[in-house]
């Protein structure tokens, strides 16, 4: 019997290949270079892992931190300045790169498995809109070697 946490991972796999960025409907009006479609099994297991999200107000100094790799690894002060003293991970911090159709209406999810990261935000929406960036401060023992970056909207 499936545990609720794969059955809420089954779910959100289902959205993306049907309502989101993966659709030949799609839910953006343009892709943003920072999408990294999975390519990997999404239905082998995969483990969530901590993250915060930076602040608003913190958004354009996070994204110049990931503009030449996809995650780069960020002492604690920076992490908790970032995040506006919402970080309080274990492991080391890592900034990583993130893309959202409707930030309001949706939520993240950070999941590892074999140093591939992957990183999703899900939302609700009735019409195509822009991708934009942001960053994820997630809580990594060591930088992935793969990182995916995904988006999805339902209605």
């Amino acid at each position: 019997m499936m545990s609720a946490m794969r059955w809420a991972h089954v779910l959100g796999t289902m959205l993306i290949l049907h309502a989101g960025c993966a659709n030949a409907g799609r839910a953006w009006t343009e892709a943003d270079p920072w999408y990294h479609a999975i390519d990997d099994d999404v239905f082998e297991e995969w483990q969530d892992v901590e993250f915060a999200p930076v602040a608003s107000s913190r958004v354009d100094e996070a994204i110049a931190l990931v503009t030449e790799a996809p995650a780069v690894t960020i002492d604690t002060e920076t992490a908790e300045r970032l995040t506006e003293g919402a970080w309080d991970g274990d492991e080391p911090a890592v900034a990583v790169r993130a893309v959202v159709l409707n930030e309001a209406t949706g939520g993240f999810s950070v999941q590892t498995r074999e140093r591939k990261l992957w990183v999703r935000h899900a939302s609700l929406g009735r019409r195509a809109v822009p991708m934009k960036r942001t960053v994820l401060v997630v809580s990594l023992a060591e930088l992935p070697e793969t990182v995916y970056v995904t988006c999805s909207m339902a209605q």
